[in-house]
């Protein structure tokens, strides 16, 4: 295998593992507005503070999307 194919190969993981990065970021997401709904519904503070400390770990998990796309995108100019 060629380096050019290695380079799109390798090219192609990313981005499939860009799209699990974002599918489990949109379900926590989803998760966390449910969950945040349900709180103000039920007018439950402990709840929604647990929404509120969640939201860390989705930014966290967008921070990583952003890092993937950018560092793809750098590649992609650089080819």
């Amino acid at each position: 295998m060629n380096a050019q194919a290695t380079s799109h190969r390798h090219f192609h993981d990313e981005l499939s593992e860009l799209k699990v990065a974002l599918l489990n970021m949109s379900g926590e997401a989803q998760a966390a507005l449910a969950a945040a709904v349900e709180a103000v519904l039920q007018r439950d503070g402990d709840k929604a503070s647990q929404v509120i400390l969640g939201d860390k770990e989705i930014d966290h998990l967008e921070l990583e999307v952003e890092e993937t796309v950018i560092r793809l995108l750098a590649t992609t100019s650089a080819s």
